[in-house]
């Protein structure tokens, strides 16, 4: 990858990390407070749904108590029993509130559980020395027992409830701090990192923007460097085919002996330069037509094809020359018609390429293989077609693969051919909407693969 892409597609990583930490950072910023209040609800339901009906709970039964045992020394003093229907009303009431108590204290902390329990308890034995007292002596001298019954056991448990829920109050408040006080600092640091990320994109985009300036200006001359080349081209081919074509017309008449007979050693010197100039010829031919597939101004002719006969035909045709040279050709296409619409003529150019390619660098004796294979989207025919020529030549180092498809390369030094055939493959197979890869290892041959759609699109 030449280094301006390189450094473009950096730029592009970094600009999406840029955005991606711009919209993390927004979406915590956007988060975070539903999830702080979520939990702070929750901290502060603990308080003023539990805690506080505890304290406030505890706090009636220690009044309860207090009153209960007012009631109980004024049926001493008085002996009217009109503070014993008051005792067991306040009684009552104590029961309620300690059953409210017990349900609010499963809420909050096994431990705080576990001393309304025993509050629960202390307060009902207390109760039963009570009655039993009551019922032991007469009217007149109950409360003599009664007295001695200090309820002080169930007012050290209910102090002990009340300040275990205040602590645990305290630590709930404090808990609430905590997660306020943490949504602050990171608030903060979101508002810190969205701003470096969105500082950060501009810079990126001011960078991408010059960028890609520059790109659409390399672009630009780019294109203007291949439109003077190709002209360049057509003008020297246009003043060097006809020459040649007139130099050529001689040498013919000569070869002929319309101008008199030739020894066999004049005979051989002209048909070298026939050879040479015919050569020429060629190479201005593909000079013309490579310039042409880079200017997208080849013709294209699409129409209803069938690809496995079209590369049987092209084995076919090559078949001979390949025996010429000593190599088996082998063929494997589908056994049913592969149809579709592209333009037959490149087609059969490009693996004609390919095909003579193969043979060119493969050693007599060697192997040849022609593969065809579809590649259909459930049945439908707007799938691709995959045209392989493998063969057992030297292969190509892996440095050298891209290389071989540049103007006048070689796979190996000393190889007859103009290097322009892989080039203008390559360039024909993009017109037609696919491209051709290449699979190669050093001493185990090359693989070139065509890769066509099998419904051809103008772009």
């Amino acid at each position: 990858m030449p280094e301006e892409g390189r450094g473009g597609h950096q730029l592009h990583s970094r600009a999406w990390i840029a955005f991606a930490l711009l919209a993390f950072c927004l979406l915590v910023l956007a988060v975070l407070p539903v999830l702080v209040s979520l939990r702070t609800r929750a901290l502060r339901a603990t308080i003023t749904e539990v805690a506080e009906p505890t304290i406030s709970a505890v706090s009636r039964i220690e009044t309860a108590v207090a009153a209960e045992l007012a009631a109980l020394r004024g049926y001493a003093l008085q002996g009217d029993t009109s503070f014993l229907g008051r005792y067991r009303e306040l009684r009552a009431g104590e029961r309620r509130e300690m059953a409210r108590l017990a349900r609010l204290a499963g809420e909050l902390d096994p431990q705080i559980e576990r001393h309304a329990r025993r509050l629960a308890s202390l307060a009902a034995a207390w109760h039963e020395a009570v009655e039993a007292a009551l019922a032991r002596r007469p009217a007149d001298s109950a409360m003599a027992g009664v007295e001695t019954l200090d309820p002080a056991p169930v007012r050290s448990e209910a102090r002990s409830i009340r300040r275990s829920v205040e602590l645990l109050e305290r630590l709930r408040r404090a808990d609430i701090s905590e997660v306020e006080a943490f949504e602050i600092w990171l608030n903060r640091a979101m508002l810190l990192l969205a701003g470096v990320a969105a500082i950060s994109l501009a810079l990126l985009g001011r960078r991408l923007r010059a960028l890609a300036t520059s790109s659409r200006e390399d672009r630009d001359r780019l294109e203007r460097e291949v439109g003077r080349r190709a002209r360049l081209v057509r003008g020297i081919s246009h003043d060097l085919k006809n020459p040649l074509g007139v130099a050529d017309a001689h040498a013919e008449f000569l070869e002929s002996g319309l101008k008199g007979t030739l020894n066999q050693d004049q005979r051989e010197s002209v048909g070298a330069i026939r050879r040479s100039v015919r050569h020429t010829v060629r190479l201005i031919d593909d000079l013309l037509h490579l310039a042409r597939a880079e200017r997208g101004e080849l013709p294209l002719d699409p129409i209803p094809v069938d690809f496995a006969a079209l590369v049987s035909e092209a084995a076919a045709d090559t078949r001979s020359r390949a025996e010429a040279e000593d190599l088996r050709l082998t063929l494997s296409v589908p056994p049913s018609p592969v149809p579709g619409v592209t333009d037959p003529r490149r087609v059969r150019e490009i693996v004609d390429n390919l095909l003579s390619n193969a043979i060119r660098y493969t050693p007599a004796g060697g192997a040849i293989a022609s593969a065809m294979t579809a590649e259909e989207d459930e049945g439908r025919e707007d799938g691709t077609v995959r045209i392989a020529v493998s063969d057992t030549g030297p292969g190509i180092p892996a440095v050298d693969q891209e290389r071989v498809f540049h103007e006048f390369e070689r796979a190996a030094d000393g190889q007859d051919g103009s290097g322009l055939g892989l080039a203008i493959s390559r360039e024909m197979a993009r017109m037609l909407g696919g491209d051709i890869h290449l699979d190669s290892r050093v001493g185990a041959g090359s693989t070139f693969t065509l890769i066509v759609p099998r419904q051809f699109t103008a772009r």
